[in-house]
């Protein structure tokens, strides 16, 4: 016999106002009749209408407003630990559920015989692609590209908060950093059940250069804890990834402007035969003034 389960939905937003009520509405708008539902909001600080509009059109919704802006990462563990359910989705606010989702996640949670041997599971996005219809995924999995696209988690809060696992604390994001942890270590059942449209249409997005210059350092702290803490997983599942990283983290240092750091991962790469060629150009360019590095960086990225 199937058992009930509740789910807290928990949104991250930040001056995005129109583009949350869609997110809310694709919520509001679910058939589940299998358990309770709660919406909740974390607000990043906007400086649009949300607060107005939450309260004006959607004054059941749990809503919390932090006090500055510490991006996705903050809002979606403050969301994590206020959620009065166990299980946990999180929804960007730019994206929606399709028709059915909860019903889906619903019918394959109660596929699984122990739910608390996982802290997460993951369903697809409209993006979304894995090799079978259901697959316990690994750290090498990740680095291999047997999962591509995006997925929506759901948490086992008990699970999480007891094993203090959390998105990292950075403006920039980095999610995917939670994933290699607990996939290393538990593994992620995943899905490929759609239960979530991913759309395009936000005006800013951290995956803009605009944006990757503004908070470079940050996206440079960030490489740096992947290489730190994933480096030996890296060299013993695909060592190509690690590389990656350290041009990624030299990018990054160059863009903030620290130059030293930046020629330390540079020189690591010029030993590697696939990156020669541009390490060697990234040295010359390190030497470049900083308004050069950012001219050249719109241009190529």
């Amino acid at each position: 016999m199937n058992k009930q389960i509740d789910f807290s939905i928990v949104i991250p937003t930040y001056n995005r106002s129109n583009l949350l009520k869609r997110a809310i509405n694709s919520i509001l708008n679910q058939t589940y009749n299998n358990g309770k539902i709660e919406i909740i909001i974390i607000d990043n600080n906007s400086e649009d209408d949300t607060r107005d509009m939450i309260e004006k059109y959607y004054s059941d919704i749990k809503y919390l407003c932090n006090k500055e802006n510490r991006g996705p990462g903050y809002a979606r563990n403050r969301g994590l630990v206020n959620s009065s359910y166990n299980w946990v989705l999180m929804l960007d606010d730019d994206d929606e559920l399709v028709n059915g989702a909860l019903n889906i996640i619903y019918d394959k949670l109660n596929s699984i015989n122990n739910l608390d041997k996982y802290p997460v599971y993951n369903f697809a996005c409209s993006n979304g692609f894995i090799l079978k219809d259901f697959m316990i995924l690994n750290f090498s999995d990740y680095v291999n590209n047997v999962i591509k696209g995006d997925f929506t988690p759901i948490f086992n809060k008990k699970m999480i908060l007891s094993e203090n696992l959390k998105y990292p604390d950075t403006i920039v994001g980095g999610e995917s950093f939670l994933w290699y942890k607990i996939a290393y270590k538990y593994g992620i059942p995943t899905w490929s059940n759609v239960v979530c449209l991913l759309h395009d249409d936000a005006p800013i997005r951290l995956t803009r250069k605009e944006s990757q210059i503004k908070f470079a350092s940050e996206h440079a702290l960030l490489q740096e804890q992947y290489i730190n803490y994933f480096g030996d997983l890296y060299k013993k599942y695909n060592v190509d990834e690690l590389h990656k990283r350290y041009f990624a983290a030299s990018i990054y240092f160059l863009l903030s402007n620290n130059r030293q750091k930046a020629r330390r991962y540079i020189l690591i790469n010029i030993k590697n035969k696939k990156y020669f060629m541009v390490s060697i150009l990234l040295l010359i360019i390190s030497y470049f003034p900083l308004n050069v590095i950012v001219f050249l960086y719109k241009i190529f990225r």
